[in-house]
């Protein structure tokens, strides 16, 4: 079950690394780039595997 709970977070990360992305680009466009960059930040920092567990990340590539 362990598996299984930790790519559910892993995936759980990445989405919302997405959503911050998403989010940061419309800032960007709407002339907001502080807050843009702050949104990007925590896009990088999520999606690099820093709260990620590395078992979850791993499987999220196999896919």
């Amino acid at each position: 079950m362990r598996r299984h709970d930790d790519l559910h977070e892993g995936r759980r990360w990445l989405d919302t690394a997405r959503e911050d992305l998403r989010a940061a680009r419309m800032l960007r466009d709407a002339g907001m780039p502080a807050h843009a960059c702050f949104l990007a930040q925590q896009c990088a920092g999520k999606g690099s595997g820093r709260r990620v567990p590395a078992r979850a990340k791993l499987e999220a590539l196999r896919r």
